[in-house]
């Protein structure tokens, strides 16, 4: 089958069977590019909430409609279907599609949703051909950080994930917001969290951090971004170019070890963050000391 690439205006081009997360262990939620063929797809049954985001031209094809019949079906580019846990019934593709697949189990939407000031009501449903860019391009990114090995670590994927789902219980209930709220993470609570930041090799996930603060983890999002002004990952980012900053005061260090040092997964991963925080590369930061 032909190579298919993914593009975004983010600027992400990758085949879609180079997009799978399997090994990156992430929890409670995966990822995965898949390209398929013509033909039939046998019954299945799936117990994890699924969102597919479609690439390509349009998939067309028949599904057993469970009466014994068939209906058909189309899925075009740039949509989401949106598939609660249920039995799949025989699929007959007529043509070849590209769609990304996005995991998420019933626990881990569970655990977000009871910490919500108010929990959906209405029971999740089948949706096809949804335009919804936010869904889009949180599962864009998602995707790009599995066809990078998992480059930003597992706070960045988390913070993702925890916004999908947020997303996914928002279109559930309409438009009916959960209330926000506005107060500061504790002193003492938010100093706690930043020591185990300061760990920067670290690889930390949301829940962890949450913990440490006895919050939930959507509580503790809002009352650390009121109390520091930065989600979790971005202040994280902030930690570790200011040790970068501090390590290349010594010329003797090359920039390699100043990465692995500050928890960065590499020197282009460094100087990605360098460029976009502080509009210069390493090397020419370190010139102007």
């Amino acid at each position: 089958m032909r190579s298919v690439l993914v593009e975004t205006s983010t600027g992400f081009a990758a085949p879609l069977g180079n997009i799978t997360s399997h090994q990156l262990g992430w929890k409670g939620f995966s990822i995965l590019g898949f390209e398929g063929n013509p033909g039939e797809y046998p019954e299945r049954i799936e117990t994890r909430h699924t969102l597919g985001l479609w690439y390509g031209q349009p998939a067309l094809g028949e599904s057993n409609n469970g009466r014994g019949g068939y209906a058909p079906y189309a899925r075009y580019p740039g949509t989401i279907t949106f598939i609660p846990p249920q039995i799949f019934r025989v699929l007959r593709a007529h043509n070849a599609f590209e769609v990304v697949l996005c995991h998420l189990e019933p626990n881990f939407i569970n655990d977000i949703e009871e910490e919500l000031d108010q929990r959906p009501v209405e029971k999740f449903y089948l949706r096809r051909n949804v335009k919804e860019p936010v869904v889009r391009q949180l599962m864009t990114l998602l995707a790009m950080e599995a066809s990078s090995g998992g480059q930003l670590g597992q706070l960045y994927a988390d913070h993702l994930a925890h916004a999908l789902v947020l997303r996914f219980l928002f279109l559930q209930t309409a438009d009916k917001k959960p209330r926000q709220i506005t107060s500061v993470l504790p002193r003492p609570l938010l100093q706690r969290v930043v020591e185990r930041m300061h760990d920067l090799n670290a690889n930390l996930d949301l829940k962890t951090l949450a913990a440490e603060t006895g919050y939930s983890r959507a509580h503790f999002l809002r009352m650390f971004h009121a109390a520091t002004g930065y989600t979790p990952h971005n202040y994280l980012l902030h930690l570790r170019l200011e040790r970068a900053r501090e390590l290349m005061k010594d010329k003797r260090s090359s920039l390699i070890d100043v990465a692995a040092l500050c928890g960065f997964s590499s020197h282009a991963h460094m100087s990605r963050i360098f460029r976009q925080f502080l509009g210069v590369s390493p090397s020419e930061f370190r010139r102007n000391l």
